[in-house]
């Protein structure tokens, strides 16, 4: 398990890092395009930014007091007596 790790991480160093040593290509100028690339567009004039909506009206304040508690419910009604056998 752990030789797969250390192949798998030497795998990906190699592809990172590259070889160390040996030749190096040489990147002085990239290679010629075989056809010319198109001329850019015209950028269109830019339109005026619309402004911001006017900002919501503020929230209303919370309550000095807090809300009173609900009632506690009433008891349940006690079950009926079971028959006698």
């Amino acid at each position: 398990m752990i030789a797969l790790v250390v192949v798998i991480l030497a795998v990906v160093a190699y592809y990172v890092f590259g070889r160390s040593g040996g030749e190096h290509p040489a990147t002085a100028e990239p290679p010629a395009a075989s056809t010319p690339a198109p001329a850019p567009a015209p950028a269109e004039p830019m339109k005026p930014a619309e402004p911001a909506p006017a900002a919501p009206a503020p929230a209303a304040p919370a309550p000095a007091e807090p809300a009173p508690a609900p009632a506690p419910a009433p008891a349940p009604a006690p079950a009926p007596a079971a028959p006698a056998n």
